[in-house]
């Protein structure tokens, strides 16, 4: 094993990413389905970021617009 190796190996520093579909039912605005990337920000270890968009042809967009424009 090489010194390179074992400083990255001792580090982790790994990013590992999750996608999936999550579905909200939420009263106002019904079903809401979305697809959700998640991933590991490795130079601060536990913290992670997920990003929510739409499901196509779900009308999810379209129901989140006017849940939405009812806040305003």
């Amino acid at each position: 094993m090489n010194a390179e190796f074992r400083e990255l190996w001792g580090r982790h520093d790994v990013s590992t990413n999750t996608v999936g579909i999550k579905e909200f039912l939420l009263p106002d605005a019904g079903s809401l389905k979305f697809v959700h990337s998640t991933f590991t920000i490795s130079e601060y270890g536990d913290f992670r970021m997920t990003v929510y968009t739409p499901v196509e042809g779900t009308g999810t967009e379209k129901r989140m617009k006017k849940f939405l424009n009812g806040y305003s």
